[in-house]
């Protein structure tokens, strides 16, 4: 174990030479060009700060308590690897919360000056001070070089500004509530009836049990390759394998000049699924009219304010957030849902005579078990939140794992289930919004992930028997982030029909 972390530090410092800081690629924007160690130019004092002036004579910033964030020799006080380690994706943002008694706190990560927000309330007002300097590009998305290389230099999760704003406004028509009802439900609902049933089919240990994680990561990668390329075309050969190989990059060492490493395996996995595709993409703008399927919508979408269209490196680049979206993070939530369910009879009693609860459950899945344990922006005007300032030119986390980890502090999950069950189905549906995000950067595949959510609960509790499988017992539950968030064991089930 101590190797292991030793070797991850090691890598993680190799890939700063290498790739360049993650700071300075966050400021310029650029994907693919290194940069030298920076000097950085934090707002620390009084005259660096700027409320959208540059007077220099704002007071001094309020800064929420924390580590040391010194101008130099920060890596002393740096929590990257705490942050970054899957095993204490979490449990580090509670911890340090806990620590400094706020959920607002600094500390240092990539060696720059960082704030941590952990609490929903936190959040909603660091989505809103973001919103509000949106006009201003008072944020920009910040993510490891690696990644930024996985997703691509077109993809509306890593850019910022003007061209953020673009690729939004050109992909969300496609992605709305209303396609989802009107176009997709159908392809989501005999999906999921296929996949139950096909669940017969899948090979067990000599006691009949089989995980049923792999099950759904492969369910929803094909639900989302099939909303992509509509029904009447066939998936590539592999692609669904290489999407697999992909997405282990994003929590991988970012060691991209070893041939052998997971992160060079998913980079030529990214080249494999954009050669895949793009044949079908040149196919669909050939096409007149159109197909329904999600790609034909891309390539006819057109921006109202500029009368634009999306070119073929913006499609490809996009696509792969999509399918991560709407697969993987999925799948994290399919399975903490599964999981509930199968542990909680009186629950799935309680949903089959409510079924208008489904969506307050759903979002509570959501609250109970976030897919993304946190999201990263660069500020680039000084943000307020609670009373603290976020100067310019540090980083500020949402931490979406701290937050559900703080509402729940001291409440087993049995407790959190019977309390759900008493309240009353008048209260409406939870707000999942923080789970997709916040701000002006949610999520542009909610729509779809809650789509899938719902109908499979539709689909589990609909039974007078319960849910279609039980439990192998001494099992962990205990949960870890791979990139979703996932049951350690695999969330291991026999089918109801095989059980004794």
């Amino acid at each position: 174990m101590m190797m292991s972390m030793k070797f991850f530090v090691v890598a993680l410092m190799w890939s700063w030479v290498v790739d360049g800081f993650v700071l300075p690629s966050c400021r310029d924007n650029k994907i693919l060009r290194p940069h030298p160690f920076p000097v950085r130019k934090s707002s620390l004092t009084a005259t660096s700060m700027s409320n959208g002036n540059d007077s220099g004579k704002n007071p001094s910033p309020k800064l929420p308590p924390g580590r040391r964030t010194p101008p130099f020799f920060s890596f002393l006080f740096d929590d990257t690897v705490r942050l970054l380690n899957p095993k204490s994706m979490a449990s580090y943002q509670t911890k340090r919360a806990k620590e400094y008694d706020s959920d607002i706190f600094k500390t240092n990560i990539f060696a720059t000056p960082t704030v941590f927000v952990t609490s929903e309330e936190g959040l909603i007002l660091l989505g809103k001070e973001e919103a509000r300097t949106r006009p201003r590009a008072g944020t920009e998305a910040c993510f490891p070089p690696h990644h930024q290389r996985l997703f691509g230099p077109k993809a509306v999760l890593v850019q910022s500004g003007d061209m953020h704003n673009r690729l939004r406004r050109l992909i969300q028509p496609s992605l709305s509530s209303t396609i989802m009802e009107t176009v997709y439900q159908p392809i989501v609902d005999q999906g999921l009836d296929g996949f139950l049933s096909g669940l017969k089919g899948v090979q067990t240990n000599e006691d009949g049990y089989f995980e049923l994680l792999p099950e759904l990561r492969k369910f929803f990668i094909s639900i989302a390759l099939e909303i992509l390329l509509g029904r009447a075309s066939a998936v590539p050969e592999g692609l669904s394998q290489d999407l697999t190989i992909w997405s282990r990059g994003l929590l991988s060492s970012p060691l991209t000049f070893i041939p052998w490493s997971t992160a060079a395996k998913a980079m030529r996995a990214r080249k494999r699924i954009i050669d895949a595709i793009q044949p079908l993409l040149n196919q669909e703008r050939n096409a007149e009219p159109h197909s329904d399927s999600l790609l034909g919508r891309l390539v006819s979408t057109v921006d109202e304010e500029t009368g634009e269209k999306l070119s073929d490196d913006d499609i490809l680049d996009n696509v792969l957030t999509i399918i991560f979206a709407g697969s993987d993070t999925t799948a994290s939530a399919a399975a903490s849902m599964c999981m509930v369910l199968s542990l909680y009879p009186e629950l799935v009693a309680h949903l089959r005579q409510n079924p208008n609860d489904i969506d307050r459950f759903v979002g509570t899945i959501l609250q109970q078990y976030p897919p993304a344990p946190f999201g990263m922006r660069l500020v680039k005007e000084v943000l307020s939140v609670k009373g603290y300032d976020i100067p310019k030119n540090w980083m500020v986390v949402y931490g979406f794992a701290g937050a559900q980890a703080a509402k729940t502090a001291g409440l087993e999950q049995e407790q959190v289930w019977k309390s759900f069950v008493k309240q009353s189905e008048e209260m409406g549906p939870v707000s999942s919004s923080v789970s997709f995000g916040a701000g002006p950067r949610m999520c542009p595949g909610r729509y779809l992930a809650s789509l899938e959510l719902k109908t499979l609960c539709q689909k589990l509790v609909g039974d007078s028997g319960g849910v279609p499988w039980t439990l192998q017992e001494g099992q962990n539950f205990q949960q870890t982030y791979n990139p979703g968030f996932f049951p350690k064991d695999g969330l291991k089930i026999k089918l109801k029909r095989l059980a004794s």
